[in-house]
């Protein structure tokens, strides 16, 4: 999923690039556009913001750069949740 990704660098060019300036949806809606997974934007929110990753994702998941696709992704994120407490 993120193999290969490397978060420093991601967060090294979201940085020069002035979209840890912006706002939290600026910078989401940049990252998404530049091909980064939810996985991998949440990492760039965090280390970039120096939030904690749970609220990276919470960010992330909440911006309606993504609302589509965290949406479609609810029933197996749901199912996996209900094999885990199994």
């Amino acid at each position: 999923m993120t193999s290969g990704f490397d978060a420093e660098r991601a967060v090294a060019d979201a940085r020069a690039a002035g979209l840890l300036d912006g706002t939290d949806e600026e910078l989401v809606r940049s990252l998404r556009s530049r091909g980064l997974s939810l996985i991998q934007s949440a990492m760039v929110v965090a280390k970039g913001r120096g939030v904690p990753l749970g609220e990276a994702k919470e960010t992330v998941a909440g911006s309606p750069s993504w609302t589509a696709e965290f949406e479609a992704n609810a029933p197996l994120h749901d199912a996996a949740e209900r094999l885990a407490e199994q």
